[in-house]
């Protein structure tokens, strides 16, 4: 198994970041041409999630999310903490920091218009970090 971690700047606040190329270009160097990689990213304000990169899916997604947890809404997390970020912690729960892709010919196993994306919630600018795992 090969282990590779990188870091991600994140502005928060719904911030969708493109993590593929980091990806792709880490595989390429591990020089595997069959197995499965993992991506993890730390933080249970984040989510990565594998879409459709456009414009039209991004607003969906915000749209949605903001109807399943409302940025506006009282979280009892927030009471107990005294974080303003209950509705960024029920983000990542619902749709996960982790995805496995398989590697196929050196390359992962998804159509070209679909893209790895780390999504970052919490209400502050942070450094993310993204843990790749590849087997094969």
């Amino acid at each position: 198994m090969n282990c590779i971690d990188f870091n991600v700047h994140s502005s928060g606040h719904g911030d969708f970041i493109d993590i593929t190329q980091d990806i792709c270009e880490r595989i390429k160097n591990i020089n595997v041409s069959q197995g499965i990689a993992s991506i993890f990213v730390r933080g249970v304000t984040c989510a990565t999630v594998l879409m459709r990169y456009e414009e039209g899916t991004k607003a969906d997604i915000k749209n949605l999310l903001q109807q399943l947890a409302p940025i506006e809404h009282k979280y009892v997390h927030e009471v107990t903490t005294q974080d303003d970020n209950g509705y960024a912690h029920l983000i990542s729960s619902l749709l996960g920091q982790s995805l496995v892709i398989p590697i196929r010919d050196s390359q992962l196993a998804v159509s070209d218009s679909h893209r790895i994306i780390m999504m970052d919630y919490d209400p502050k600018e942070s450094m993310r970090k993204v843990y790749l795992s590849v087997i094969g």
